[in-house]
C-alpha cells in the first residue's frame, strides 16, 4: 500500500489533531535547521542607546519620586504627632 505525502495530508509541528481515532505518521526532517523552526524563534526588539538610557532614567526618576513621597509622608505624620 502506497500513500503519497503531499501538503494535503501533512501535519506541521505543534498541530493537534482532534476527533481522530488513530493516526499513522512519518517524521520528515524536524531538526533545528528547518524553515518552520527557524521562523518560530522570537527575536529581541532592537533599542537604540538613547532609548535604553531614557528607559533607565525614567525608572530612576520613578524610584526617586516614591522615596521622596515616603520621606515626606513620614515627616508629615511625625510633625502632626509632635504638635497635636
Amino acid at each position: 500500500m502506497q500513500i503519497p505525502i503531499s501538503h494535503d495530508n501533512l501535519i506541521l509541528r505543534g498541530c493537534i489533531s482532534k476527533n481522530v481515532h488513530e493516526v499513522i505518521g512519518v517524521c520528515v526532517y524536524a531538526g533545528k535547521d528547518t524553515k518552520l523552526f527557524l521562523n518560530s524563534v522570537e527575536f529581541k526588539t532592537k533599542k537604540s542607546k538613547l532609548m535604553q538610557s531614557i528607559s533607565s532614567m525614567v525608572i530612576y526618576i520613578l524610584i526617586f519620586q516614591v522615596v521622596i513621597a515616603l520621606i515626606f509622608s513620614m515627616l508629615n505624620t511625625l510633625l502632626e504627632n509632635t504638635y497635636n
